[in-house]
């Protein structure tokens, strides 16, 4: 195997590709607004508390129920503001997918 040769994929290629990827998924303006988002979210973690309420009785108790509760709350709210801190520097489509793609 020759390990000379320098690989054909630099930083610059990256950024290019990434401007390229990033421009194409503009966001709209007034595409997705604060009301929008806050029935998602709050639609997503209703269907996960019917979901696990009676599992998490089962085994914790109240006491086990309250203490997870609020620790998941505080774990969502720091996921929701660094998601809000994200979609504001780079606003594309795609989420959490995006920022990976730039990222790695």
């Amino acid at each position: 195997m020759n390990h000379s040769k320098s690989p054909s994929f630099t930083a610059n290629d990256t950024s290019i590709n990434s401007d390229e990827y990033f421009s194409q998924r503009q966001l709209k303006q007034g595409s997705v607004g604060w009301v929008l988002l806050i029935g998602l979210g709050v639609a997503y973690v209703i269907s996960g508390d019917f979901a696990a309420w009676n599992f998490g009785l089962a085994q914790g108790g109240w006491g086990g129920m309250f203490i997870a509760t609020i620790l998941v709350a505080i774990m969502y709210l720091c996921l929701c503001l660094s998601m809000s801190e994200m979609s504001t520097m780079m606003p594309t489509a795609g989420g959490g997918y995006s920022f990976a793609r730039l990222a790695f």
